[in-house]
């Protein structure tokens, strides 16, 4: 799905990204106050994307082409089919084995720091509760219902303003009034039809999506943690069950295991289950619901159902969705869909799945999707060093449609307003004034580059640098990326340190040593493993 209206971090209270940093790149003893100043800044912008219909990308709303009373009809003809039936889910998926970690409320997806309030742009009927617009009709939704209530229980939670709870509770209590009932389950069903990124895969109203069904867990099991209401934990529970059925013709369908053994938690499934459209954040957002379920009930179908759902990802990150030195892709079926806000939105899921499990190979995930294709909004001073500079325009398609060179006899600099990936190239940085306005020349080490700390990501635990034999130095800087202290150490035998935080200061990617010789000290990692 698209993003909220808020854009930026995960509401986990050590996970920071910060761009175009405009204040001190401080290390030694300023280092964690400016860390926690920039945690402040950005954790109160948890991730919470909406839609359907938000993203051209995504797809193309539509009113339902049977109409209301077809919908009704067909959800009928639904629960009157499942009320007959029996389709567990095979347990033959693969797992992983983890064991989940106890989160802090801060640190669990979807919840801030600060007040999310009332967002009265959005629509709302009579009663108070989240809608959904189309043609000036407006509809049920969902995934949009579900993520307000989770907005208003982290408000409740923060406040402690009854006004929350109560919101949170009209559309907690909508999605329950709309439930669909097939083989002990619910689902929660769209009424409107989605043609998938405007093409002809278009889902028909009723339809449900897997991550409707784990954002609603969430809802549900957040609000019996926080009333103690029975029936909150057995909406929760209700809503569980449909992770253990089976696809079936028909009749509500939002798991699968594919061929290669694989659990899918489909936001956008079809018939049969191999034409869904294996959308990756959809499939995260639906694990987020799972891991809140078995944090409460410590079910074991829901412990198994998270790792595989992990499992899923671990793999097919890397055999399908990431796009190795560019977007990684939206969906498996229709890999042409690269769009950078869900490039965003999957390497932050990276880093919460690591919050969630302590296996820091999630965040060398969102090292590699971030390195891929960094958040390109990123403005500061480009240095050009003596010599000469040749800078280029480009096509969407990374096509050089112009160039232009320079030669410098000494240091320069210019403003710029992107550090962006162009497609089948590097990283380039464009320009804003002087001889170079529009163009953009190369990010290179010690010959382009933008002043000062850019792209910082604090991770939610602690990683650690594997530092081979040999000489390194690192630094301190200034705000404007001035060296202002260096440390080097001469190693017999390779050697490691813990680290907090990464960035690209001056051009290149360095790591915040939090302890040991160089605690402190900025190192720059290109000759170094990060775990």
């Amino acid at each position: 799905m698209s993003w909220g209206r808020r854009f930026g971090s995960f509401g986990v209270a050590a996970l920071v990204l910060s761009i175009g940093v405009t204040g001190p790149v401080a290390t030694s003893e300023a280092a964690a106050a400016a860390a926690n100043e920039t945690s402040a800044k950005t954790s109160a912008e948890p991730l919470l994307p909406s839609g359907p219909g938000s993203d051209a990308d995504e797809g193309t709303p539509l009113p339902p082409a049977a109409g209301a009373a077809g919908v009704e009809k067909r959800i009928a003809a639904m629960e009157e089919k499942a009320a007959e039936s029996s389709r567990p889910l095979p347990d033959s998926y693969h797992k992983t084995a983890y064991a989940s970690r106890a989160l802090s409320w801060l640190e669990l997806p979807y919840n801030s720091p600060t007040e999310y309030g009332f967002d009265a742009s959005v629509p709302h009927d009579s009663t108070g509760v989240r809608m959904f617009s189309i043609d000036g009709r407006l509809y049920d939704h969902p995934v949009a219902q579900a993520q307000e209530a989770l907005e208003a229980i982290s408000d409740y939670h923060l406040t402690g303003k009854a006004e929350y709870l109560t919101r949170a509770g009209l559309d907690a209590q909508r999605l329950i009034d709309r439930h669909v009932l097939s083989d002990d389950a619910w689902y929660f069903p769209y009424p409107f039809d989605f043609a998938l990124h405007g093409g002809s895969d278009v889902m028909r109203a009723p339809w449900f999506s897997g991550m409707a069904q784990g954002q609603a867990l969430s809802a549900f099991s957040r609000l019996y943690q926080i009333t103690g209401a029975q029936k909150w934990l057995d909406a929760a529970t209700a809503t569980f069950k449909s992770f253990l059925n089976a696809p079936a013709e028909g009749l509500p369908s939002t798991v699968n295991i594919d061929p290669s053994g694989y659990l899918w938690l489909e936001e956008y499934p079809l018939w049969p289950p191999t034409s869904s459209d294996r959308t990756l954040n959809g499939h995260v957002f639906a694990t987020f619901g799972l891991f809140d379920y078995q944090a409460l009930t410590a079910d074991p179908a829901a412990v198994n159902l998270w790792n595989g759902a992990l499992a899923h990802t671990n793999w097919y990150l890397s055999n399908g969705f990431r796009n190795p030195g560019y977007l990684s892709h939206y969906c498996l079926r229709h890999k042409g869909v690269l769009n950078d806000k869900y490039h965003d939105i999957h390497w932050h899921q990276m880093l919460l799945l690591h919050a969630a499990s302590g296996d820091s190979a999630w965040s060398r995930y969102a090292d590699a999707l971030i390195a891929d294709y960094p958040p390109p909004a990123v403005t500061g001073t480009v240095m050009l060093a003596a010599g000469t500079h040749t800078a280029y325009k480009f096509d969407k398609n990374g096509a050089i449609t112009a160039s232009k060179s320079i030669s410098l006899s000494r240091r320069s600099s210019a403003p710029g307003d992107l550090r962006q990936r162009v497609r089948g190239r590097g990283i380039y940085l464009r320009v804003t004034a002087g001889s170079l306005a529009g163009y953009s020349v190369a990010e290179q080490y010690a010959h382009a580059w933008l002043a000062g700390q850019k792209v910082t990501v604090t991770y939610p635990l602690a990683r650690t640098v594997l530092i081979p034999a040999g000489q390194w130095s690192a630094y301190k800087y200034d705000s404007a990326g001035n060296t202002t202290a260096s440390k080097t150490i001469s190693l017999s035998a390779p050697s490691s340190a813990p680290f907090s935080t990464s960035a690209t200061i001056n051009g290149r990617m360095q790591v915040l040593v939090t302890a040991g010789s160089l605690s402190g000290y900025w190192l720059p990692s290109g000759d170094m493993t990060l775990q």
